[in-house]
């Protein structure tokens, strides 16, 4: 019990967080990350033991933008693409299930990262909020 106070007391980046849960809660590896491991010798994403939500080290978050920005270029594409071949050149089934799969991908590489993106703000908001409780 005094080590999970210590957790919600003490924000530290480089421990994984869970942005749900606000807490350093007990964690476990994901098995398969869309950022994959962070230096090669240790995963970038795990899961939280209390809400089975993706939590990432605030420290490891630092590429996402990047990535997301990926996402929003891919999704942009398939509309674009759509709307090209919708007016000048009919597509086979094949060809739209492509497409189609290209703009699902696009939007879940955006989703994925953009709550990443936004993980150290909410860290940074909570460590905020948790100093200022216990300093005073």
């Amino acid at each position: 019990m005094e080590d999970l106070e210590d957790k919600q007391k003490t924000p530290t980046a480089s421990e994984p967080w869970c942005s749900n849960c606000e807490l350093h809660t007990d964690c476990r590896p994901k098995l398969f990350s869309l950022s994959g491991g962070g230096d090669g010798r240790r995963p970038t994403s795990f899961k939280c033991a209390e809400c089975k939500e993706t939590m990432w080290r605030p420290a490891d978050c630092g590429g996402a933008g990047w990535m997301c920005l990926l996402g929003v270029v891919m999704v942009i594409w398939f509309v674009l693409n759509s709307l090209d071949h919708l007016v000048y050149e009919p597509l086979e089934i094949w060809q739209i299930m492509a497409h189609a799969t290209y703009g699902v991908l696009g939007y879940f590489v955006y989703r994925h990262f953009r709550k990443q993106k936004e993980h150290p703000k909410k860290f940074e908001a909570w460590s905020k909020r948790r100093k200022s409780l216990y300093d005073s």
